[in-house]
């Protein structure tokens, strides 16, 4: 069998290419192995595969209904803190990061949180959802892209805020920890190349 794919070194994005099949395989994933989907495509996919088409049957029937209640789960906690109308409208200056973020504010408002980021650049203002996801659209090297956010309070002063990339398998949280006039900024990918682990900043008040 003779196939040929074009592959991203982005954590693992596929065409392949399989003319004897009549076949194109599309694979996005958030995995370090690249050669992992492969296998899993030659081992489990591909000796399935025949030249006539499946019958309809009970285990395509479960495959099709799992695949509709597919969702990205939402992060537990609760969903207000005594100290919103304290922090509300209240902006702060982060010391030097990897990410760019001069200051940030939020906004708190009845089931949302207007979270605002300042580069040198740019000042953005993103709609976070609380118990629920909403979507927005972030520049990120110079390119729009499509995320969803969501809002939780992890205890009295931990504010939770996820960020998912819509259409691929990546996603970025962030943790804000507040005490008197200052906040700890806590920040990581879910996949990468390099480390995933937390990236501390911190940050005073600035107005």
């Amino acid at each position: 069998m003779h196939c040929y794919s074009n592959k991203c070194i982005n954590m693992v994005k596929y065409c392949i290419v399989i003319p004897e099949l009549d076949m194109v395989i599309a694979a996005t994933g958030g995995v370090k192995d690249m050669q992992l989907p492969l296998n899993l495509i030659w081992d489990n996919l591909l000796p399935g595969v025949g030249a006539e088409a499946l019958p309809e049957s009970e285990a395509s029937d479960k495959l099709k209904e799992k695949l509709k209640q597919l969702q990205v789960l939402l992060p537990e906690g609760v969903r207000n803190s005594e100290i919103e109308a304290e922090l509300s409208g209240k902006r702060f200056k982060l010391e030097k990061n990897p990410y760019k973020f001069k200051t940030i504010a939020f906004k708190f408002e009845t089931g949302s949180i207007q979270f605002e980021v300042t580069t040198s650049d740019l000042k953005k203002t993103a709609d976070v959802g609380i118990g629920k996801w909403t979507e927005n659209s972030i520049e990120t090297d110079g390119k729009i892209e499509r995320v969803m956010l969501t809002g939780i309070w992890l205890d009295a002063i931990t504010l939770l805020i996820q960020c998912r990339y819509i259409e691929t398998p990546f996603g970025l949280q962030f943790k804000f920890t507040f005490s008197m006039d200052k906040v700890n900024m806590k920040a990581k990918y879910n996949v990468g190349f390099e480390a995933t682990d937390w990236l501390e900043v911190s940050g005073i008040r600035s107005m």
